[in-house]
């Protein structure tokens, strides 16, 4: 639903930017960073980016500031930048780094305006960038499939340093996990780390990212189906699904 996610999203930027909380201010960079991840998701993610650099600016200049939310941004940058090939992998590798920094550097406070910024940033956790990194380099893994080496760290330090309480997360993690193993043509680790996503995500069966993600696994399997192993998982995803 494109075109309604589209007008709601404008009509919360505009009252926001009308608004004379003090937290609108960082509302507004949340409005702006969900709009950034609706372009990318409709394959315009230049469109994404711009909006992401637009957000930096609504941020104060001093530095010492909201590390946390410069660090979510980051990570959002990062997968924009993902999303158009492996020409920006050094910008990827930057933007990645930049992230996990300033959120190393954040203090208390610092993380907890990130929940005034809106939902994408209430996960804010060095978990939660490290799940973004699997995500950039899984993606550019496709065009150089040397990356998945580093999709695959990735996923595992976010399954690894997730806190208790969100079980869908760790499921996208578990995913993430896969797709990278198929990626760097590892198809029998795959598979039992796919199945293990599958008994994860009964627990969390309301969730429709979770099921698209697992659907998403059926084309990442499909170079290696005719393995034994990975026409079982295929089979056992398209009834998950």
């Amino acid at each position: 639903m494109e075109d309604p996610t589209q007008r709601y999203l404008v009509y919360g930027l505009q009252a926001a930017r009308e608004s004379g909380d003090e937290r609108a201010r960082l509302l507004v960079v949340g409005i702006l960073e969900d709009m950034a991840h609706q372009m990318r998701s409709l394959g315009h993610p230049d469109a994404g980016l711009r909006l992401v650099n637009l957000a930096f600016e609504q941020l104060p200049n001093d530095r010492r500031r909201l590390n946390a939310v410069h660090a979510m941004l980051w990570r959002s940058k990062a997968r924009m930048l993902a999303s158009m090939g492996t020409a920006y992998l050094p910008e990827v590798r930057s933007a990645i780094g930049l992230s996990f920094d300033l959120y190393g550097n954040a203090s208390g406070e610092d993380v907890a305006s990130v929940v005034a910024a809106g939902s994408r940033f209430a996960y804010a956790s060095d978990a939660e960038l490290a799940f973004a990194a699997a995500m950039c380099y899984g993606d550019l893994a496709e065009e150089d499939p040397r990356l998945a080496a580093d999709a695959e760290q990735q996923a595992l330090y976010a399954l690894a340093h997730r806190g208790d309480g969100f079980a869908r997360s760790r499921v996208l993690d578990q995913i993430a996990l896969v797709r990278a193993r198929f990626r760097g043509a590892e198809p029998d680790q795959a598979c039992a780390d796919g199945y293990q996503a599958i008994e994860m995500a009964a627990d969390v069966t309301a969730s429709q990212r979770v099921t698209s993600r697992l659907a998403e696994l059926m084309t990442d399997s499909e170079p290696y189906q005719d393995r034994p192993a990975v026409r079982d998982l295929r089979e056992r995803l398209a009834l998950a699904g």
